[in-house]
């Protein structure tokens, strides 16, 4: 109820104006009284009124005085005057004050209910509004970390081209600066072959952190989740003489707390350093090309593309949008597609003017884009290749690129059938889970899917998707058909109430439940209720 508060001299017009309105009735409970503004003040602050009913002629401090101090205090309270007809030109300057509205003595009852009525939708809707605010502004708080996140991938895979005037600003507002004169980018690559790669987010999010907590006494450091399941980095700097030896001990030491703290290795690769923003998409391939590097690194976890460019070894078939096409086929289930990849990577080999080393990254690139996609599943490498056989020395003993197309187009067959095998074994467990919660919990009238996403541990869409193309019937069929089932044993052991019968298979609206047994059986529950009894 809203709180209505008077303030009037008169203590009989008090009493009257309390008991001429049916104040409960329409949502208002009157929370006091007050008999002169300095004594309103008080008892506002205190009783926080939704709505003050005001005469403005009062002694000590008058209305409009008491109306200003109202105002000044910032209370949310809504207010009516009351006043006689010689204080006219006073209610004219209260409404100037932002009174809501004014009632001439004596006050026509009939007039003030309809004008609290109107305030208490105002007030209703004000509040609806502000509530809505406050979520709006608690969500986009929530979501600012995916909102730099969504930018810092746009910047850094060069889909800013539209929004490069406003990029500064973007960025100020996202809380990342914009003032260094040069900027650089890393790349980080988590080992494939752990066996916590099913958590890789977890994992990419602390390795982020460490890494920004090692940066950020020397640099601006600003992190994200690459959308290609790497850990990016836009460095900002001031300086640049001997930047490049400085960032590479500082990313020595972000892999050495890497493995020391959270037991697994890390591959950092450092793109070169530009003026501003704008060609962090520049460095960043750079950075990604450094890691591409890795399996010629001589056993360092930081590369400087720098460095490759000095040795002349700076260009790849192997990009990372192949690269992430190649993981996109696996996860879809591809294999032609994936086959004819693979066949044009290593084909290049044939036209450019490669070095075996370069085959050799391009190579083990193919092979890590398959432990990648088997530690998303959380499938052990040994399923696909033996644990005693060494990838280099594998692809060191094929004679010709022919012979090493088909070895990887068999290595990524193999991993799509070994992925899908498993899915299809745990569809069939997680349907037959989903069943159960539901014969569990039938009775439960706010039943949702959600419920049984929860309890799986799974999310909304995949347990639809799954538990239709294994049943044939979508979830809530299935729990529809469970309920109406139930509630036939119920009618064959022989309670007839179907409001009763209703409620006991999660029915809270009986109409809505006939409605439903007569879809699923073609009767509707009396008929049935009859059928039983004549047999």
């Amino acid at each position: 109820m809203l709180k209505v508060l008077i303030v009037d001299d008169e203590y009989y017009f008090r009493q009257s104006l309390k008991a001429s309105i049916a104040w409960e009735e329409l949502g208002f409970r009157v929370c006091g009284e007050a008999n002169n503004g300095m004594d309103a003040l008080n008892k506002a602050e205190q009783l926080q009124p939704d709505i003050l009913l005001v005469d403005i002629n009062m002694p000590h401090m008058d209305g409009l005085q008491m109306i200003s101090e109202i105002k000044r205090f910032q209370m949310d309270s809504k207010i009516i005057i009351l006043t006689g007809y010689s204080e006219f030109q006073y209610a004219k300057q209260a409404v100037e004050l932002g009174v809501y509205n004014y009632l001439l003595k004596p006050v026509n009852e009939v007039e003030l209910t309809d004008i609290l009525l109107e305030l208490k939708q105002l007030i209703v809707n004000e509040r609806a509004v502000r509530v809505e605010m406050e979520m709006i502004k608690q969500k986009y708080k929530e979501q600012l970390p995916m909102f730099r996140d969504k930018l810092m991938n746009d910047l850094l895979h060069g889909n800013v081209s539209g929004l490069a005037n406003d990029l500064p600003e973007q960025f100020r507002q996202l809380g990342i600066d914009t003032s260094f004169p040069y900027y650089r980018s890393l790349a980080i690559e988590m080992d494939a072959a752990d066996d916590r790669m099913h958590e890789k987010p977890l994992w990419l999010f602390a390795v982020g952190n460490m890494a920004k907590e090692l940066l950020e006494p020397y640099y601006g450091a600003y992190v994200c989740q690459d959308y290609a399941g790497k850990i990016g980095i836009i460095v900002g700097v001031r300086e640049i003489e001997n930047n490049d030896s400085h960032i590479a001990a500082v990313s020595d030491r972000i892999c050495a707390n890497v493995l020391k703290w959270l037991k697994f290795a890390v591959t950092i690769g450092i793109g070169n350093d530009y003026r501003g923003l704008k060609d962090m998409n520049v460095s960043y391939k750079e950075a990604q090309v450094a890691l591409q590097h890795k399996a010629l690194s001589e056993g360092s976890r930081v590369i400087l593309h720098r460095a490759i460019e000095e040795k002349g070894l700076s260009s790849s078939p192997m990009s990372s949008d192949i690269r992430a096409g190649l993981l996109m086929s696996l996860r879809l289930g591809k294999t032609d597609e994936a086959t004819e990849v693979i066949r044009r990577i290593l084909s290049a080999f044939r036209t450019r003017d490669w070095s075996h080393e370069m085959l050799v990254v391009a190579s083990i690139e193919l092979f890590l884009v398959c432990l990648e996609f088997l530690a998303e599943n959380n499938e052990p490498i040994e399923r696909i290749i033996p644990k005693n056989v060494n990838v280099l020395d594998v692809v060191a003993a094929k004679s010709t690129i022919e012979e090493l197309e088909r070895w990887m187009a068999d290595l990524f067959g193999r991993c799509i059938e070994t992925v899908q095998r498993k899915k299809t074994d745990r569809s069939h467990i997680l349907v037959g889970e989903a069943k159960q919660f539901i014969q569990q919990h039938y009775t439960k009238m706010d039943l949702k899917i959600e419920d049984i996403c929860k309890h799986l541990y799974i999310h909304y869409a995949y347990i639809c998707y799954i538990f239709k193309k294994t049943t044939g019937t979508t979830i809530v069929n299935y729990l529809t058909e469970t309920r109406i089932l139930k509630a036939k044993e119920h009618f064959d052991r022989g309670n007839d109430y179907i409001a009763e019968v209703a409620e006991k298979v999660g029915y809270g609206d009986a109409n809505y439940f006939s409605k439903c047994f007569k879809k699923q059986t073609g009767v509707t529950p009396s008929a049935y209720i009859q059928s039983l009894k004549g047999k």
